[in-house]
């Protein structure tokens, strides 16, 4: 006896979840629906029908695809110990219906949250950016034009987690170096941004999260060398090693006290554990030593697979 569409819930409502979330496994999982409802000797993908239908004299069931998913064709009911009948064509047509309702009310309350996300952003971008922008532009005191600055800048970070959108690589290493070259030419450091994962990652999109993680790691990792290294020199370098990205600050300033150090055990004023908890976050680590030269060295490595599970929850 096959399951009811309602005993089959459960698999419908993760497959909508999924589907919603533009998931990978998607199709997956609505072929796996089939494969439980009716137990098919095989299904297979066909071009878009406009319903539900039984074919070669019982030996086949075409079921439409609901919104995105892809129509299948089913073919031995029973693993073949069965024919298709209109009972079957008719419980194809109604879960299909079933799941293509729930995948427009799903991608419609996306979209609204979506919508509200960039209104509040767009909001926060003109109102708080304008003063802020006023206030380190007229300040007298320079402690506190660069607080105003510094301030901008996680805004904008923050504005970028809001709308939680997927953006190119290439975009974020553009603005991550215009705001590191500008905080360095601000403090009288000399800064050279060397970038060797264009040409392997291009085209690739970054999700906001684990681009905001990084983009920290990056600030903080700079912001070490601005108030503490006594450099003169800065140098960050991007590339792509052993299934990882990886983001390397050196300076040539004072160095640590002594080496190796773990990272938890280094002074908290220096932001270096919040790095490695970020770096945690994405499934990476920092490495944080003395450079041979002279100064320091940080470096922050997340695995590209942290792109292929954030884009699952990039647009919900």
């Amino acid at each position: 006896m096959r399951p009811s569409p309602e005993a089959l819930l459960p698999h419908m409502l993760e497959l909508v979840s999924a589907a919603g979330s533009q998931a990978p496994d998607a199709g997956g999982r609505w072929r796996a629906l089939w494969d439980e409802l009716l137990r098919p000797a095989r299904i297979d993908s066909v071009p878009a029908v406009a319903g539900a239908r039984v074919e070669g004299q019982g030996q086949v069931l075409i079921v439409p695809g609901p919104l995105d998913l892809p129509a299948l064709r089913l073919e031995g009911a029973g693993r073949g110990g069965r024919l298709f009948n209109r009972a079957d064509a008719q419980l194809a047509g109604q879960v299909s219906r079933i799941v293509g309702q729930a995948l427009v009310a799903q991608r419609a309350r996306e979209l609204g949250a979506r919508e509200e996300r960039q209104r509040i952003a767009d909001d926060l971008h003109d109102d708080r950016g304008a003063r802020l922008l006023s206030l380190a532009q007229s300040s007298e005191s320079p402690t506190a034009a660069r607080l105003a600055r510094e301030a901008i800048d996680e805004m904008r970070l923050a504005l970028r987690g809001l709308t939680g959108r997927p953006v190119p690589l290439e975009q974020w290493l553009a603005d991550w170096r215009a705001e590191t070259v500008a905080r360095a030419d601000a403090a009288g450091l000399c800064c050279q941004w060397r970038d060797r994962v264009a040409a392997p990652l291009a085209g690739a999109l970054l999700p906001a999260a684990p681009a905001l993680q990084l983009a920290r790691v990056l600030r903080e990792a700079v912001s070490n060398v601005l108030r503490h290294a006594q450099a003169n020199a800065l140098w960050v370098d991007w590339q792509v090693d052993g299934g990882a990205l990886v983001l390397t600050v050196e300076d040539n300033g004072r160095g640590l006290a002594a080496e190796p150090a773990p990272v938890a055990a280094l002074p908290g004023g220096h932001g270096l554990p919040g790095m490695q908890r970020r770096m945690t976050r994405l499934g990476g680590t920092v490495v944080i030593e003395r450079r041979v030269e002279g100064g320091t060295r940080v470096q922050a490595r997340m695995p590209l697979l942290t792109w292929a599970t954030d884009a699952q929850r990039a647009d919900r």
